[in-house]
């Protein structure tokens, strides 16, 4: 496995870090953005811990979205992808604040 970790002096309003994974090739690149470093230690810590367990998640994610892909309608797509972005985002969420309960 290789994990890449960057940092960009670019702002977004909405993240402070981003994760892009080939699961595949075994390959993840999480970059933090310039709003993460304004953040406290334990928002930090939560961030980085949100963004690794992207990784844990993302072979099953990319799975969901090539069965949307292939054999949803083109008018049940939209809400399809939707779906999976929550559900994706519920399971990130509840394996990052399981891994943030177990903190030493």
């Amino acid at each position: 496995h290789t994990l890449t970790i960057d940092f960009q002096t670019t702002t977004d309003a909405d993240n402070a870090a981003e994760c892009q994974a080939q699961p595949e090739y075994r390959q993840a690149q999480i970059t933090f953005l310039q709003s993460w470093l304004i953040e406290d230690k334990n928002a930090r810590r939560a961030g980085a811990v949100h963004e690794l367990c992207h990784l844990l998640v993302e072979p099953l994610a990319a799975f969901a979205s090539t069965l949307v892909d292939h054999c949803a309608g083109d008018t049940a797509k939209p809400l399809l992808r939707e779906q999976c972005r929550q559900v994706v985002e519920g399971v990130v969420q509840d394996l990052a604040r399981a891994v943030e309960t177990r903190k030493t």
